[in-house]
Order: structure tokens, then C-alpha cells, then sequence
């Protein structure tokens, strides 16, 4: 019997599985928790093993020690390379003694099972496995009596079954977040030409056009919406056509300039509760005097 590793992820043991469609399956067990990783691939080579093995050390880490069996690709070149780039050392078992490998080797049966059994019931193995996976990682292990997913990650895995939420609070990592995100708000905002015009309900507005524009283009939509909803999130309507946008994609239309006031009885009884509710924001930058170009005065 081996001794339990110090912590999680700190010794895992690999092997292959074969399937009856010719793929395998790469499983990685925590010797710690328990907790399995399976990833599918269509060659037992180091070509093909060793991205996957990447890809899942780039998730968890890198392990100290990796055990594995005398089969492919672990006798090969690069696969020492990769474990001496990477950083961990790999240990390959007794030739021809499986059960010195045993963690890994008995969830194997496991695994082959529930495909086999997919595949009897014309169900998709693939997504039984993943199912299987999850329930597997959830459930308290016969040894050490508690979930592989609570041991490896501190919390408990959240799955179709009833459970009792229990929320662990880290009063110093909230508190470090609230200053940190306070602090890129101040810096954004320093940066930012921001210009907090207050739009009410009835609003006739510009609104700026979504992707590329080129140099020949307005930048807003020279046809104006009304407002219909307010906030930060604001909802303008123009006939049949509705757009929702954040507040800095609208412009306020100068009704000084408008000859067709079209829409002007629009209906917003049934925001005047949000408009309550929400205060107008006072502008941050002094508003100037408009006046009609002089070009427009030979127009009637």
C-alpha cells in the first residue's frame, strides 16, 4: 500500500483505457483525493498524449510525481523530455505488476463498464461518461470518506442532487477584491471623457452604430429613436424597432432643431415608477449655449 501523497495534486498516476471504437482513454487519478481526469485521444503515442497532458497540467498544475506503467509512450524520448521541461518526475511501476498502479487500474473497469453499458442501451458513451464523471467526483470515496472534489478543491461540487448549500466566506479575498475593482473604477473613470447626460422617458436620442464605420459615415443613426426605459441600460424605440443600448451609445437630440415632432405623445406611464426610483444624474461638465447655424437661415 502506497502512503497517502502530502496534498492534492501532488502525486497523480495515468493510464490508458482502450475502447471498442479504437480510441482510448487517458485517465489521470489524484492518488490524494481521488479525483479523476479523463481525456479522450485516438493514439496511445507521445505525439498525441503529451498535448493532453499539457492541457490538463495548465488547469491543475504541474504534479511532483507522475506514475505510470512500462507501456507507451512513457518509454519514449520525448516523454522524458517533456517531464524533465515541465518539471516533474516521472515514475514507471514494476514491469508486469499492474496492481502497483492500483488506483488508477481499478477506475478503469469502472470506466470500460459504463461505456459498454452505453453502448447496449444506444445511448451516447461520451456523454454517460461525463455524467458518470460528475457523480463520481461528488460522491464521498469508500477510503477516505469524503467527495475527490472536496478534497481537491476546498468546496463541494454542485451537481443535479439535492444538497445543503453551504457558502465558505473569505473575508479578506472580498475585501481585496471590492479595493482592487474600486481602484481600476477610479483609473477608468480618470481616462474616460465621460459625459452624464440625464435621459428621461419621451427622450428623442441618437444612437451610435454598432461595428466598423467608415470616415464617410455618421457615427450616430441620423433617424432618432425615442426613449422608452431608463437607466443604464436603455431601451429606445423607433416605429416597429426597438434597440437596447448603455447609456454612452445614445445622444441627446437639440429639439431645437427638430421641425417633425413626431412622437411627442408618447406613453411612459409605465416607467414613471423607474423614474422615481432613479434620480437624474447631475452633468459633470457645464452645459454650453446652442445656437441654429447661420447656414440655416436663408431656409424657411
Amino acid at each position: 500500500m502506497s502512503e497517502l501523497p502530502s496534498g492534492p495534486w501532488v502525486n497523480v498516476s495515468i493510464d490508458f483505457a482502450d475502447l471498442p471504437s479504437g480510441e482510448h482513454l487517458l485517465v489521470i487519478v489524484d492518488d490524494h483525493s481521488r479525483y479523476p481526469v479523463v481525456e479522450i485521444v485516438t493514439s496511445t503515442s507521445a505525439k498525441a498524449v503529451i498535448p493532453k497532458l499539457d492541457r490538463v497540467f495548465a488547469m491543475f498544475g504541474v504534479p511532483e510525481v507522475v506514475r505510470s506503467d512500462n507501456g507507451p509512450p512513457y518509454n519514449s524520448i520525448e516523454f522524458a523530455k517533456f517531464a524533465h521541461y515541465v518539471g516533474f518526475s516521472h515514475r514507471k511501476i514494476t514491469p508486469r505488476w499492474p496492481r502497483a498502479n492500483g488506483e488508477v487500474e481499478r477506475l478503469m473497469h469502472t470506466l470500460k463498464k459504463v461505456v459498454r453499458t452505453a453502448v447496449a442501451e444506444s445511448k451516447s458513451w461520451k456523454q454517460e461518461l461525463y455524467r458518470f464523471l460528475r457523480n463520481y467526483r461528488a460522491t464521498p470515496h469508500a477510503t477516505t470518506s469524503e467527495a475527490p472534489a472536496t478534497l481537491m478543491f476546498g468546496r463541494p461540487l454542485r451537481t443535479r442532487l439535492p444538497e445543503v448549500p453551504r457558502q465558505v466566506e473569505n473575508s479578506r479575498v472580498r475585501d481585496r477584491d471590492s479595493q482592487n475593482k474600486s481602484r481600476m473604477k477610479r483609473n477608468a473613470e480618470r481616462h474616460m471623457k465621460m459625459r452624464l447626460t440625464p435621459l428621461k422617458c419621451g427622450d428623442k436620442v441618437f444612437v451610435k452604430r454598432d461595428g466598423y464605420v467608415d470616415k464617410f459615415t455618421t457615427p450616430f443613426d441620423p433617424k432618432p429613436f425615442v426613449v422608452s426605459t431608463k437607466g443604464s441600460m436603455i431601451t429606445a424605440r423607433r416605429g416597429k424597432q426597438t434597440i437596447t443600448r448603455n447609456a454612452s451609445f445614445f445622444k441627446v437630440l437639440d429639439m431645437s432643431l427638430v421641425v417633425d415632432n413626431t412622437d411627442s405623445d408618447f406613453d411612459c406611464s409605465d416607467n414613471e415608477q423607474d423614474n422615481e426610483q432613479m434620480p437624474d444624474i447631475p452633468r459633470r461638465n457645464p452645459i454650453r449655449e446652442r445656437r441654429r447655424p447661420r447656414r440655416y437661415d436663408d431656409f424657411v
